[in-house]
This record gives structure tokens, C-alpha cells and sequence, in this order.
């Protein structure tokens, strides 16, 4: 029984921790969301800007770790890893140093690939299905897939500000839920003084 009362407040001290950690969390979530909602432009070159970074401290590891391979038997490696260490040091600077451009670029590059594949996957499944093309729903999904992927192709840029306020709209309803929830736990929390 002494066992039992000693670890209420322990438990206790536990779910405060959480409410607070829960409510930190919501609230970094929905901030963040709403940034991406109003201002994706934002969100994009904050992208660009880790994305740099990251490249560029994987670009001074690979150049630190090319000098293992100097006086080994793989001497090519040397090469290999210093010159991808140095280019990975230039593009990471460079999207450091200009992270909107470097972001337009990124997310236009690759959501025009996205169009490019949802497009060739639209007529494979056209030419594959060519039994079922006479049914109305499986001609409007395609014509619906193949409008997407031109989309993103036309206009990659103003594809993925949309993207990004879609993800910001999740992220601040996610935030404002694990806000709700924070304060639910807190609820339910009971003082120490209270239970005895």
C-alpha cells in the first residue's frame, strides 16, 4: 500500500510532462501550418534552406571521410568521395545562400517529374485497359489524372504552393487536435491533494 501512494505522484508528474510536451508540440504544429496556409512561399524556402544545409554537412563528411582513402588500396574513392563532397559543398551553399530560387527550382524540377510519370501512367493504364475504357468513371479518372499531370507540368511552381497550403491546412488541424488534446489530459489530471 506504501508502495502504491508513493507512485501517484511519480504517475502524476508524468502526465504534467506530457500535457506539456503535447501542448508545446501542438502548438509548434499549428504555428507552422498556418505559415504554410498564408505564407507557402515561406514553407518552400524554409524547405530549401534544411535541404542546403543537410546537403552541404553530408558534402564535409564525404570530404573529411575521402582522406581515409588516400593511402588504401581504393585510391579511386579518394577521388570520388572528394569531388562529390566539394560539389555537395558548392550546391548546399548555393540553396543556403539563395533558398527561394533554389526552392522553386527543386520543387518545380520535381513536381514536373511528377506530371511526367502521372501522365505516362495514365495512358499505360489506357492502353493496358482498353476493355474497360468504354466505362464513363474510367474515362473521367483519366481525363482527370492526365489534367493533374499537366498541370504539374505547366505550372510546378503554383502546383506546389498548393501543396503546401494543403499540407499547412493538415498541419494546423493536427495542431489544433493535439492542442485539444493537451488540455484534455490536463484535465483529467488529478492533484495530489485532491485523491488523498
Amino acid at each position: 500500500m506504501d508502495q502504491e501512494i508513493q507512485e501517484i505522484p511519480e504517475k502524476e508528474q508524468h502526465f504534467k510532462k506530457a500535457w506539456l510536451f503535447f501542448l508545446v508540440e501542438g502548438i509548434i504544429a499549428a504555428s507552422m501550418g498556418l505559415v504554410l496556409l498564408i505564407w507557402p512561399g515561406a514553407g518552400l524556402t524554409f524547405t530549401a534552406v534544411v535541404i542546403g544545409i543537410a546537403l552541404a554537412a553530408d558534402g564535409i563528411s564525404r570530404l573529411i571521410n575521402s582522406f581515409y582513402f588516400l593511402s588504401g588500396e581504393r585510391r579511386d574513392l579518394f577521388i570520388i568521395n572528394l569531388i562529390r563532397g566539394l560539389l555537395q559543398i558548392i550546391l548546399g551553399a548555393f540553396i543556403v545562400t539563395n533558398p527561394s530560387g533554389a526552392g522553386k527550382v527543386g520543387a518545380g524540377f520535381l513536381l514536373t517529374l511528377a506530371g511526367i510519370f502521372i501522365i505516362v501512367w495514365t495512358v499505360i493504364d489506357l492502353l493496358k485497359n482498353k476493355t474497360q475504357s468504354g466505362s464513363l468513371k474510367f474515362r473521367v479518372e483519366n481525363i482527370i489524372f492526365l489534367l493533374f499531370g499537366a498541370v504539374l507540368i505547366a505550372v510546378p511552381v503554383f502546383s506546389a504552393n498548393i501543396l503546401l497550403r494543403i499540407i499547412g491546412l493538415i498541419a494546423a488541424a493536427g495542431g489544433g487536435f493535439t492542442i485539444y488534446m493537451a488540455f484534455r489530459i490536463k484535465r483529467q489530471i488529478v492533484p495530489s491533494d485532491q485523491s488523498l
